[in-house]
């Protein structure tokens, strides 16, 4: 990094600036500041990479690590670009910029679905895929439309998609035109078991009643 250094203003007095350094001060996503050393060569990235490893810095888990990502945001409300030199944004001593989370929903999901909910202590669930680029989604390859509306989410599909058990002997099935989801991001970062994405896929069951259809996603390149 460039010459990057940290120290927590709750616990570190204010430094004086080293020749060739200037200190800026950075708001963390939990309200406290830190202070970084930075030199005429630091990126943003430098100063985001300084933040993430600080003790009391931004956790994120693994596990929605595709979900978010930090960005550095300006006392202007500007979005500082990764690739640029802090020096472009014009930031001194005295100026102070936030680090917040930004929502990423574009990738590839892995969801498990309930498929077959009638006995409540074996409910059979099932992995599809779903997908969502900048212009387009697709549930197991049928490519859709997406509408947003805030955290809440619906996909409309070109054509259904037929999801059947993987249970030997079973018949269940669900014929599904589209879901509707929401992608929150509200939790604590840090811990693995929750997943961004809740929703309930749309069409036609085997099961007459019950919750067939719902689901949870995460993040899982590759799928």
């Amino acid at each position: 990094m460039g010459g990057v250094r940290t120290s927590d203003e709750e616990n570190v007095p204010p430094q004086d600036s080293t020749e060739g350094c200037s200190l800026v001060n950075i708001m963390k996503v939990n309200g406290s500041i830190i202070q970084c050393s930075m030199g005429a060569d630091t990126t943003v990235m430098d100063l985001i990479k300084a933040v993430e490893s600080d003790k009391c810095g931004v956790v994120v888990h693994e596990a929605h690590r595709s979900a978010v990502e930090p960005v550095l945001i300006t006392e202007d409300g500007v979005t500082m670009e990764r690739h640029l030199m802090v020096s472009e944004y014009d930031i001194g001593a005295d100026s102070m910029v936030m680090i917040v989370m930004k929502r990423n929903i574009k990738g590839s999901y892995c969801c498990w679905m309930e498929l077959d909910t009638r006995n409540p202590i074996r409910i059979d669930i099932v992995k599809v895929a779903l997908e969502i680029t900048e212009d387009s989604v697709s549930i197991n390859g049928v490519e859709g439309r997406i509408c947003e509306d805030g955290e809440q989410f619906s996909v409309t599909l070109t054509k259904p998609v037929h999801i059947t058990s993987q249970v030997p002997g079973s018949r269940a099935f669900f014929h599904a035109t589209g879901c509707q989801f929401t992608f929150n991001l509200t939790r604590d970062y840090s811990q693995s078991w929750w997943y961004p994405i809740e929703g309930k896929f749309i069409g036609a069951s085997s099961q007459q009643a019950g919750h067939a259809g719902r689901f949870k996603a995460r993040f899982s390149p590759g799928v």
